[in-house]
């Protein structure tokens, strides 16, 4: 049996298991399933749906306030969630791999994710402050 060791401190050794077809299409995820309850569910792995996807394996994920008010609440002003809902759209990780167009990351690049999607057509975004976009969104 083959034996890795662990990222951990403590350097633990585990041994390693062959992963199926099926375990490789499904993943864990910790998702809010109601006010102030989170379960670890399954969820399908991943899959890039266009050329300009990127897929990442998430290494780091913060906390914010908007987490915070869909954890108390279940909403955050007019925006109610619908359960069970994964949060965590401040994250970081390692580039998994990309779409046939992207050419700003690389595989094995390690990214921070700005969750703030600006339109790119407003007179904001083309005076330079996307940050501002009338029409802002943000993933999660």
């Amino acid at each position: 049996m083959v034996r890795n060791r662990c990222s951990c401190a403590r350097g633990c050794v585990r041994p390693t298991v062959p992963v199926t077809d099926l375990e490789s299409q499904i993943m864990k995820a910790v998702a809010l399933t109601g006010p102030q309850r989170l379960e670890v569910i399954d969820v399908p792995s991943p899959k890039l749906s266009s050329d300009k996807d990127v897929l990442l394996k998430i290494e780091r994920v913060g906390v914010c306030g908007s987490d915070l008010h869909y954890f108390e609440h279940g909403r955050i002003g007019s925006r109610v969630v619908r359960p069970p809902f994964i949060p965590g759209h401040e994250c970081s990780g390692i580039v998994v791999e990309i779409g046939a167009a992207v050419t700003r990351v690389k595989q094995g690049q390690r990214v921070a994710v700005d969750p703030a999607m600006s339109c790119g057509h407003c007179d904001q975004c083309l005076s330079g402050r996307p940050h501002t976009c009338r029409n802002l969104r943000f993933l999660g």
